[in-house]
């Protein structure tokens, strides 16, 4: 990309996003990637404070932010994973369903020691619901070279994905709780309830609960 006057700017294309921001009150995207700057555009410009924007020029060795972004997060995605839409150099990753967050730390990690390139993602194992936000890729300048991204896909290759939801599997449960104390009445059990809060967010499948007596033939028999 190229860094223009504004005024020097009308028929060329912006190679990024802007945003307006009024403190307080709004926050928008006022300019896209890819708009023709217009004589109408000049005003809007200087009045959020813009004497020179960066234009793009296909001709660069060059990759916009949030393509890059986009190739970032698509080189690691798998089972139960869904993208944003890119915006100002960032793409987030998030949860198609309840489940256990796999990650690959080891290619995680030489991704991140790429320059100009962030990938962050939860701790691996970690239990996420639909909707929550997993990951993100960022890119931190306007454009990157595209050697940055190849060499990021090239590292992000794997026979699996670097991200993927393992879904829980609904389990049926039933509890045999012991103990003639818990069966005759002196002492009230208080096991069920806490079995049940428990399993309920995995979509467990409550089958009941039986209490018997210490006697080994009546536990043997449920």
């Amino acid at each position: 990309m190229r860094k223009v006057p504004i005024e020097e700017a009308v028929g060329m294309t912006l190679g990024y996003d802007i945003t307006k921001i009024v403190p307080g009150q709004e926050k928008y995207r006022a300019f896209r990637k890819g708009q023709i700057i217009t004589e109408q555009d000049i005003p809007k410009l200087k009045d959020m404070g813009k004497r020179h924007i960066y234009i793009w020029d296909p001709a660069e060795k060059l990759m916009h932010e949030d393509e890059a972004a986009m190739r970032l997060a698509k080189l690691a995605v798998g089972s139960g994973l869904t993208l944003t839409e890119p915006n100002q150099g960032r793409v987030n990753i998030l949860a198609e369903y309840d489940g256990l967050f796999k990650v690959d730390v080891g290619r995680l990690n030489q991704i991140n020691n790429l320059d100009e390139v962030v990938f962050a993602t939860l701790h691996n194992d970690q239990v996420v619901t639909k909707g929550q936000t997993v990951a993100g890729t960022r890119v931190v300048p306007v454009a990157v070279d595209h050697k940055t991204i190849e060499a990021a896909e090239k590292l992000g290759a794997g026979k699996t994905p670097m991200l993927r939801i393992k879904p829980f599997q609904p389990l049926e449960v039933a509890v045999v709780t012991t103990g003639t104390e818990v069966y005759s009445g002196r002492i009230k059990d208080g096991f069920a309830k806490i079995i049940q809060q428990k399993i309920a967010p995995f979509g467990g499948r409550w089958m009941g609960q039986v209490i018997v007596p210490d006697d080994s033939e009546l536990i043997t028999r449920e």
